[in-house]
């Protein structure tokens, strides 16, 4: 059960905006495959600085991914956090950009300081939310892999009691707080840290054989999609039915089309704000 000062009016997400329901959400979570492990072996600091930069320049300016590649490191290493989901999170949250300030929150990993009443259970002192604290790429790491491991060690009876959506991990804590909206961002932030992983091992591509015998590979990498809609769904008010299947990608993530050649959507021109 929680206790005082723990649940959704303590510690909670909020918006200037109005909360949206997202293109899917998990009915039953204990289907879904086991997440990837992160690799026994001791880390190779230069291959996942490369790959985490490999990964950012779809999203970032190329000028000070390394450092967020070696803070990301460093941060999770002190902190003893997944390094690789520490940098999907970085990815999904503010798109590698240190100085991101937007109304979802401060910082690599979007923290919002207003997520947290004044009786909020804490695993830090409360200065450490501070605007300019949050600023500071490492202290935003440590903050964050702070409440990971608050939340991982407190979600389960939490959504038991308030009634989150279901969802699979601590991620959905970070982003809506203690009770639970929806499980998309948890598993775009899984994806994102599957394709890391990929990168990172030079992982063997998947084909697969069609039934005419040509063998194909996804256009996209990190194995699960979420699908947004696929064949005979309405389109033009009805007029048509959907021939496709659409899946979600995030902006400047390279698209592999037949037969070998790279596509990639074109970067915004600034900051994107969740």
């Amino acid at each position: 059960m929680l206790t005082p000062g723990q649940g959704p009016a303590a510690r909670q997400h909020h918006s200037a905006e109005p909360d949206h329901r997202e293109t899917h959400e998990l009915r039953d979570p204990t289907g879904w495959p086991r997440e990837p492990n992160t690799p026994v072996a001791a880390l190779d600091d230069a291959r996942f600085d490369a790959a985490v930069v490999a990964l950012c320049d779809e999203v970032a300016p190329r000028p000070g991914l390394d450092d967020v590649a070696r803070v990301v490191r460093e941060a999770s290493t002190a902190s003893k956090a997944d390094p690789f989901l520490i940098a999907a999170l970085v990815y999904r949250q503010s798109r590698c950009r240190p100085a991101l300030e937007s109304h979802g929150g401060i910082g690599l990993l979007q923290i919002e300081p207003a997520m947290f009443g004044p009786r909020a259970t804490l695993p830090f002192a409360r200065e450490d939310l501070e605007r300019d604290r949050l600023l500071d790429p490492e202290h935003n790491l440590r903050v964050g892999a702070a409440l990971l491991a608050m939340w991982q060690a407190t979600h389960v009876a939490i959504d038991a009691a308030v009634g989150s959506t279901p969802h699979r991990t601590a991620v959905s804590h970070l982003v809506w707080g203690d009770h639970v909206w929806g499980a998309t961002a948890e598993d775009r932030v899984l994806l994102v840290r599957r394709r890391l992983l990929e990168i990172y091992t030079n992982a063997r591509e998947v084909s697969a054989t069609t039934y005419t015998g040509l063998t194909i590979v996804s256009p996209l990498t990190g194995g699960m999609r979420l699908g947004t809609s696929g064949p005979g769904a309405d389109r033009d008010g009805g007029k048509r039915e959907h021939r496709g299947i659409d899946v979600d990608a995030a902006v400047g993530e390279p698209v592999r089309t037949p037969p070998s050649c790279t596509i990639r959507t074109k970067k915004p021109p600034g900051p994107i704000a969740r």
